[in-house]
C-alpha cells in the first residue's frame, strides 16, 4: 500500500469517527498480516504530559508487536491562527481560550524511518450538535513525541 493511501484511509476513518462528541484516536498499521484497525484509549492519570508518554509508548510497542512497516496515527487536537497567542502560552494551544482556538483532526502517515506525511483539517460542530471536517489540508512540518519514525 502506498503511504498516500493509508493517508487517505485516516482521513476517511476521521471523517466517519469524528461525528462523536471527541475522535477517538486509531492506528492503522500495515503489517505483514495485511491492515490491521486499532482504537487507542488512554488511562486518566491526572496529568495530560503523563498521558501523552503512555500513549507514545503504547503506540511504539504496539508498530514493534505487529511488524508494521508503515502506519497512520488519527488524532483530533487543537489549532490556531493567532500565533501571538499561541506564544503566550508556549505553544500549548489547548491553554488558549476556546474562541482563540479550533478543533481540528490530524492524519499523520509515517513509513518506518522517514519523513511523516501528515494532514489537518478544522472539525467543525454544526448546529444540531453533530460535528463534520472541513476540506484536509497537507501540514508543511510535523513533529512531536507522536510523530514516532523508529520502532
Amino acid at each position: 500500500m502506498k503511504l498516500t493511501e493509508l493517508a487517505d484511509l485516516g482521513k476517511k476513518g476521521a471523517e466517519m469517527n469524528c461525528t462523536h462528541q471527541v475522535l477517538v484516536p486509531v492506528l492503522i498499521m500495515d503489517t505483514p498480516e495485511g491492515i490491521r484497525i486499532l482504537g487507542i484509549t488512554t488511562p486518566d492519570l491526572g496529568d495530560v504530559q503523563a498521558e501523552k508518554a503512555w500513549m507514545e509508548k503504547a503506540i511504539r510497542n504496539t508498530l514493534r508487536e505487529a511488524k508494521a512497516t508503515q502506519y497512520a496515527h488519527v488524532v483530533e487536537g487543537w489549532g490556531t491562527t493567532f500565533i501571538e497567542a499561541s506564544n503566550r502560552v508556549q505553544g500549548q494551544i489547548r491553554d488558549l481560550p476556546p474562541d482563540d482556538r479550533e478543533d481540528i483532526a490530524i492524519v499523520s502517515a509515517i513509513r518506518k524511518g522517514r519523513s511523516p506525511l501528515s494532514f489537518t483539517s478544522v472539525i467543525d460542530t454544526l448546529p444540531d450538535g453533530t460535528r463534520k471536517v472541513r476540506e484536509w489540508s497537507k501540514a508543511e512540518q510535523t513533529e512531536g513525541r507522536m510523530v514516532i519514525t523508529e520502532w
